[in-house]
């Protein structure tokens, strides 16, 4: 059996990985190189499942959790008129969202995001790494602000008795 290209990533150091945004307690953000939707980002379980019924409570809260941070996040650093979540498994076994921020004038407004994903292939020219590497900024700079970890952080303190 060949190795889960999920898990391939959540081991890489974060140094590695071009489009690492985060590492929070259960899983791995990452921003999407198919950016046909403007911060397309991925976040990632740290622990190998392919569905969210072999976690246990604790830990799918938790990885819950974490997902609705980062779209809040999400929510902060871009103009977006919609999000979608997507957490399918069928390409990549493994279990990771996919946070689409929708916009009334993107190419697909009015449809479900993930029926053209993976058509567009990511853009490799310069303007749009730097775009990129802007967004993974700013995404980063909001999971870090104090007044969104202190949100996190009261999950945390819910979810621990």
């Amino acid at each position: 059996m060949s190795e889960c290209f999920m898990c391939n990533i959540v081991k890489k150091p974060a140094s590695a990985l071009p489009l690492f945004i985060s590492d929070l307690a259960s899983s791995r953000v990452i921003l999407n190189p198919n950016q046909l939707f403007k911060g397309r980002t991925f976040v990632i379980s740290k622990k190998h499942a392919t569905e969210l019924s072999q976690l246990r409570d604790d830990e799918r809260r938790q990885f819950i959790e974490e997902m609705a941070y980062v779209a809040e996040a999400l929510e902060k650093v871009f103009n977006l008129d919609k999000k979608n979540y997507t957490l399918l498994g069928n390409v990549a076994p493994h279990l990771h969202w996919h946070l689409i921020p929708r916009y009334k004038d993107d190419p697909y407004w009015g449809a479900p995001s993930i029926i053209n994903p993976e058509r567009s292939s990511p853009t490799k020219s310069t303007r749009n790494a730097s775009k990129r590497f802007n967004a993974i900024s700013k995404i980063t700079d909001v999971l870090a602000s104090p007044v969104h970890a202190w949100h996190y952080a009261c999950y945390e303190d819910r979810t621990e008795g």
